[in-house]
């Protein structure tokens, strides 16, 4: 998996660098920019305001490309266990756990955490991920799981199901799993490939350690933590979001 902390900073180390053959003072002059500020950005001292890192861009004869995309990321959901699953706590926690940690741990009420970092952790949309049209059951993914010989548990669509009775209508199913190629494959005599997150009714996602901590049987079903299956149904989206936001309500009225 790419590690955009790792690109994001060494970004930031050339936009504060002077450009060949010019000094921090003239290069901090031509992008109106304090030298001190661009020492403090250097040393990680402060978050620089996207103003600020245009006009340093624009000495480099750079410009910044922005855009909006899904955020699918690990670390949100593993922060958020970590702050409310007591199966976690002998979890070796991550840097980007750990930012997650601090994010997260001002919010007073449990269900903000949950629904915060579900929606950052979004499963359909995670590198590596296989998206495919077919039966979406527990029973159906638990046999390609075991097939393809790696870690592997169910959550989504099934994992609510199995694990809280509760039915919903749409959303897909999820399996992750070490290898999701390899799980995949196991799928595709019934199963077929989509492009579409939208179009999916099962995700066959690669999956970080914490996906699998407390994980447990139900029959020859292996099912994530039922904290974990909360998160990816938010995740999700649609009507497993909503149906993910009342079992947790429930959940913080016992």
């Amino acid at each position: 998996m790419v590690d955009k902390v790792a690109i994001m900073q060494h970004i930031l180390e050339r936009l504060v660098t002077p450009p060949s053959g010019m000094t921090t003072a003239e290069f901090a002059r031509r992008a109106d920019v304090n030298r001190s500020t661009i020492h403090r950005i250097a040393r990680g001292e402060t978050d620089p305001a996207l103003g600020t890192l245009r006009e340093l861009a624009f000495v480099h004869g750079l410009d910044l490309d922005l855009s909006l995309r899904p955020l699918s990321d690990p670390d949100a959901a593993a922060a958020a266990r970590v702050l409310l699953d007591e199966a976690m706590g002998d979890y070796e926690i991550t840097t980007g756990t750990r930012r997650w940690i601090s994010r997260l741990d001002s919010f007073a009420d449990p269900l903000d955490i949950i629904d915060t970092a579900g929606r950052a952790s979004a499963p359909a949309e995670r590198p590596g991920a296989v998206l495919l049209r077919g039966d979406r059951s527990a029973l159906r993914l638990s046999s390609a799981g075991t097939a393809a010989g790696v870690p592997w548990a169910v959550s989504g669509w099934a994992g609510l199901l199995e694990a809280e009775g509760v039915a919903a209508t749409s959303g897909p199913s999820i399996v992750w799993t070490t290898d999701p190629e390899a799980t995949a494959r196991m799928l595709l005599d019934t199963h077929r490939r989509v492009t579409s997150p939208a179009n999916a009714q099962v995700v066959v996602a690669p999956a970080a350690d914490a996906v699998f901590v407390d994980a447990w049987e139900s029959g020859p079903t292996r099912l994530v933590a039922p904290v974990q299956i909360l998160l990816d149904c938010i995740g999700l989206g649609g009507e497993l979001e909503e149906l993910a936001r009342r079992v947790a309500e429930g959940w913080s009225e016992r």
